[in-house]
C-alpha cells in the first residue's frame, strides 16, 4: 500500500500550480515596486483635425523591469536609449494602465502598475461666447462635459448673466464730437498752447519790424 500513497503524493504534486515564482519574495517585490515609483511619466499632445492626440513619455526606466501597454505590446527596458521611451497615439479623456513585470528572481511576475489619465479636450472653449468668461470652468481648454454646442452656449450665457458679465463684443460704442474734442485737447493741449504762443511772438516781431523800419 505504500506505493499507492507515493502515487497519490506524486499526483497531488503535479496538480499543484507551478506558476508561483517561489524565489520572488515579498522583499524583492517591494524593492521592484520602489523602482517603479521612481519612474517619471509625462505627456504631450498635438492637435489632429481638432482632436487632441497624446504621446506618453516614460523616463528613468530600469533594466530590471519590462512593461506592457494597455494593448498588450511589450517593451523591454534594457535596450532603451537614456532609459526612456515615448509611446504615441493615445486619445484624450482616457485612463491607461501600464503593467510592469520583473526580470530575474521575479521573472514574469506583475510587480506593479503605472496609471496615466489624459485630460479631456474641450473643443467649445474657443467659441466667442467664452470671450469674457475665461475663468468659467466650461470655458477652459481641458474640461470634461457631455454638452452639445447649443447646451454649452446656454450654460455659459447663464453663468455670464448670473455674474453680470457684459459682453463688450456686442456693444457699439458711440463717441460724441465733444468727447472726441476734449480727449484730443487733453492729449495735445500743451503742444497746441506752445504753437499759439510761438505764432503770437512771430506776428508781434514782424509788426515791430514794420513799425521800426517802415516797411
Amino acid at each position: 500500500m505504500k506505493w499507492f500513497k507515493y502515487i497519490i503524493i506524486l499526483i497531488v504534486l503535479f496538480l499543484i500550480p507551478n506558476s508561483v515564482n517561489a524565489s520572488c519574495s515579498s522583499a524583492e517585490k517591494a524593492r521592484l515596486k520602489k523602482i517603479i515609483s521612481n519612474i517619471n511619466v509625462s505627456y504631450d499632445y498635438q492637435m489632429v483635425q481638432d482632436n487632441a492626440i497624446f504621446s506618453i513619455k516614460f523616463s528613468n526606466l530600469n533594466p530590471e523591469l519590462y512593461f506592457k501597454d494597455p494593448f498588450g505590446n511589450v517593451y523591454r527596458t534594457y535596450d532603451l536609449n537614456n532609459n526612456e521611451i515615448v509611446l504615441n497615439n493615445y486619445t484624450d479623456g482616457k485612463s491607461y494602465t501600464f503593467a510592469f513585470y520583473g526580470i530575474g528572481a521575479c521573472a514574469g511576475d506583475n510587480v506593479g502598475n503605472l496609471y496615466v489619465t489624459t485630460p479631456t479636450y474641450n473643443p467649445f472653449y474657443k467659441l466667442g461666447v467664452c470671450e469674457n468668461a475665461r475663468e468659467f470652468e466650461l470655458c477652459q481648454k481641458w474640461v470634461s462635459h457631455s454638452l452639445s454646442r447649443d447646451e454649452f452656449v446656454k450654460k455659459v450665457n447663464e453663468y455670464k448673466d448670473k455674474n453680470e458679465i457684459i459682453d463688450n463684443s456686442q456693444i457699439n460704442k458711440k463717441i460724441s464730437v465733444i468727447d472726441l474734442t476734449i480727449s484730443f485737447i487733453r492729449m495735445y493741449g500743451l503742444y497746441i498752447l506752445i504753437g499759439i504762443i510761438v505764432i503770437i511772438i512771430i506776428v508781434k516781431f514782424i509788426r515791430y519790424k514794420k513799425d521800426t523800419f517802415g516797411f
